[in-house]
């Protein structure tokens, strides 16, 4: 019976980490470069939103002569990491996403950078010229003070590209408007779906909201 139980809770642990995570299953990006506040307004009205947070990714760097590749995130929100798609913290405590100059960084970027609660984050965003290239001499230096090490939901079990690199999750505004346009890589809503909803449906329904 012990054994029994203890498969039980195996068997059930990665579901019960989505629940307690308040994980996200779809991601709607619209196109362009702009945060689209009434498209997201609007997608966040739609029946088949249980939860949803909006994302604006960045592309940054560890130092200008380490050109490792760091997964930087911010939240317009506040939900990301809180709320929506919960991190999981490891050590230290959770950021205030609407603090200037926190954040939240996995195990990856906390062993590079020597990283503990309470230290000093420094990354080097990257801006991309016209034809989409990395301009690494024109890198921005942004500054955080690191608040908890974390392990983001991504990562438990990893579902693409984005949770292979170290990741850093920062309040918001990342910088400057002015700055952080020529940094960002786009925005996204992460939407997690009412219980049976249909992914193909709410798919239909985001697409013709767009129109």
């Amino acid at each position: 019976l012990t054994a029994a139980a203890g498969a039980r809770r195996t068997d059930t642990a990665y579901p019960r980490l989505l629940s307690w995570a308040n994980a996200t299953q779809a991601q709607i990006l619209p196109a362009g470069d702009t945060i689209e506040a009434d498209y997201f307004a609007a997608l966040r009205r739609q029946p088949h939103v249980a939860a949803m947070t909006t994302i604006g990714l960045y592309s940054a760097v560890v130092s200008r002569s380490d050109e490792t590749n760091v997964t930087v995130i911010s939240s317009p929100d506040g939900a990301m990491g809180v709320t929506v798609d919960r991190a999981k913290i490891l050590a230290g405590r959770l950021y205030d996403p609407k603090a200037p100059g926190q954040a939240m960084v996995d195990q990856q970027l906390a062993s590079i950078e020597h990283l503990t609660p309470g230290g000093t984050l420094r990354l080097y965003a990257v801006p991309s010229a016209q034809n989409g290239a990395p301009e690494y001499s024109k890198a921005v230096t942004l500054t955080y003070r690191v608040t908890a090490i974390v392990a983001f939901d991504d990562e438990i079990v990893p579902t693409g590209t984005n949770s292979a690199a170290p990741t850093a999750l920062v309040s918001w505004p990342l910088t400057a408007p002015i700055v952080a346009a020529s940094l960002n890589d786009g925005y996204e809503a992460a939407v997690r779906l009412t219980p049976g909803a249909s992914q193909a449906v709410f798919s239909l329904a985001a697409e013709n909201l767009s129109k």
